[in-house]
């Protein structure tokens, strides 16, 4: 049997090579993006996920011995300033490296007006798409663009929100859609739709256009261990903070194979995009953006060597926690001068009186007494008068977020993390 089955594909294979057909290479679709200013991975939770530099060791891992394309969301930062321009910049110079195929406009990019367009043009060429913009002016980018037997579109289902920020005329959704469509037919291509909107709108434009055979949508939620199947739409996402990475096989025009692919710490850092977020790390500490951070005017903070004498008990079991070493943590990722994870890190920085830097202002280095209790000072000269609250998980979860440490909750500070700083 084996023999005679042998006898055939060889035939086989000669029939097709003397008609002219060649067999079509199943391609391998990997859809990340949606950072919004997700550069590493960071948390209170064991392992951490995500970041650009273990991103583009699986794709390169995967690139290697696959036909890859690579798809992602837009939305690089959640909201404007010079961190996050220089941030749309070392992300889009990092998606270059890795070799991304398209980069799908998204809200939150035009909310940086044109330097944060420009800024992916011109550290990625050639990858920003839009469909909801009129190309004029500056806006110079393309609808769609055509990779292999795909022909990929990006808009968003509020085009007048893009529009806004940079003032630019919009098409509206169903045209942008029909123009993708027409794109396609007329070039024998497979439409897929990179989308700016929630999963319930992308069902809706999925029922209303079987043709498309993939939205990518976004989600705040958690990315599904199932695809999303509309008629043969398949809708996917990678969720926020680009923790990971949904990939998919696409055979003829067929999606399948769909994985989700955590980016934990099994994936090491690539060396050629770890050089870009290290020069990225270098502006932050040159421009001195932690020293620029608006501080309001608050009651003075006295810092946690202050609380010793009154509260030895506590002072002890506080020295001995990880709070009182969480700036030492940010040192040894060189993330000290970082302003989006310092504030976690010390005590009152969005303070007057709070900290400064680990010269000016020792006592507030590390999540100490203050972080919890707040601004101190009043009540180390008047502990009787100028009392303070008592307090539970409540001030926990500015630091404590779903985002950053998934596990915390009301029940779980009192069975897991309490215990640890019980005083």
């Amino acid at each position: 049997m084996k023999r005679l089955f042998s006898g055939i594909g060889i035939a086989g294979v000669a029939c097709a090579l003397l008609s002219g057909w060649q067999a079509k290479t199943p391609t391998t679709i990997l859809i990340t993006g949606d950072l919004l200013g997700h550069l590493e991975p960071c948390g209170c939770t064991f392992p951490q996920t995500g970041g650009l530099l273990r991103e583009a060791t699986l794709i390169r891992k995967i690139r290697s011995t696959s036909n890859v394309i690579v798809l992602a969301s837009g939305s690089m930062v959640a909201s404007p300033g010079r961190q996050s321009q220089i941030k749309t910049e070392t992300v889009a110079a990092a998606y270059h490296e890795m070799g991304v195929d398209v980069i799908g406009l998204g809200n939150e990019d035009t909310r940086l007006g044109f330097s944060g367009i420009l800024a992916i043009q011109n550290n990625a060429p050639d990858a920003l798409i839009s469909g909801s913009l009129q190309q004029t002016g500056p806006l110079n980018m393309p609808r769609t663009k055509g990779i292999g037997s795909l022909l990929v579109g990006s808009v968003s289902s509020h085009p007048e929100d893009l529009a806004r920020p940079v003032q630019s005329p919009y098409i509206p959704l169903a045209e942008s859609i029909k123009s993708l469509k027409d794109d396609a037919r007329l070039n024998g291509q497979v439409p897929v739709l990179m989308l700016d909107g929630t999963v319930s709108e992308a069902k809706q434009i999925a029922s209303q256009n079987p043709e498309i055979r993939l939205i990518v949508y976004r989600s705040p939620n958690d990315v599904p261990l199932a695809p999303i199947v509309v008629g043969k739409t398949v809708l996917a996402t990678p969720g926020q903070g680009g923790k990971k990475i949904v990939r998919l096989t696409l055979d003829d025009d067929q999606m399948s194979g769909y994985q989700v692919i955590p980016l934990g710490p099994e994936f090491s850092d690539d060396p050629t995009v770890s050089k870009t977020y290290q020069s990225y790390l270098k502006q932050i500490d040159q421009l001195g953006l932690l020293d620029k951070l608006p501080r309001s005017k608050t009651s003075p903070y006295a810092g946690s060597a202050s609380c010793m004498s009154c509260h030895q008990s506590a002072y002890k079991v506080w020295s001995h926690s990880k709070h009182a070493h969480a700036l030492q943590a940010l040192l040894k990722v060189t993330h000290a001068k970082d302003p989006d994870c310092v504030s976690c890190h010390v005590v009152g920085l969005n303070s007057e009186s709070g900290f400064r830097s680990q010269a000016l202002t020792p006592t507030l280095a590390g999540v100490g007494c203050e972080s919890c209790h707040g601004p101190a000072k009043r009540h180390t000269k008047m502990p009787r008068t100028a009392i303070l609250p008592k307090v539970g998980s409540k001030p926990c979860f500015s630091c404590h977020t779903s985002e950053q440490d998934p596990n915390f909750n009301a029940l779980t500070f009192k069975t897991k993390y309490w215990p640890q700083i019980k005083h």
